[in-house]
Parts: structure tokens; C-alpha cells; sequence
């Protein structure tokens, strides 16, 4: 018996939410999320030196990645 295993892709919204909690525990206001989703997206540079920060765990990284590859 072949046991297939699908990898499924992250939806936008799950990645969203990751980045959201992630930032939430190191002490981010709902407002600096935002603003940090939202330069992610337009892949402003001093942000992008901010993720690497918290790039160290991979769901984050994956869900940063995620964000950036819907433009």
C-alpha cells in the first residue's frame, strides 16, 4: 500500500494569522501588525530587516513568505 502525503499550501488568512500572533507575543499593538502586513506586502526594505528577526521559527518565515507571494 503507497501512502501519499499532500503537502497543502498556506492560505492567505493563516498566514496573516501567524504573523498576528507571532508579533502579538513580542508586544506589537494591533496597529503596528497592520502597518507591518501592510510594508511586508509592498516589501519595504527596513521591514523586511525587522522580519528576519523573528524568521528563526519557520511557520513565521513560511507565513511571511506567503504574504509577500500575493501581490
Amino acid at each position: 500500500m503507497e501512502v501519499i502525503n499532500l503537502e497543502r499550501e498556506m492560505t492567505l488568512g493563516q498566514a496573516m494569522r501567524i504573523i498576528l500572533s507571532t508579533l502579538k507575543e513580542n508586544g506589537y499593538e494591533d496597529e503596528q501588525v497592520v502597518d507591518f502586513m501592510i510594508a511586508l506586502r509592498t516589501n519595504d526594505p527596513f521591514i523586511e530587516k525587522v522580519s528576519k528577526k523573528y524568521e528563526l521559527d519557520p511557520m513565521f518565515k513560511s507565513a511571511v513568505d506567503r504574504l509577500r507571494s500575493s501581490v
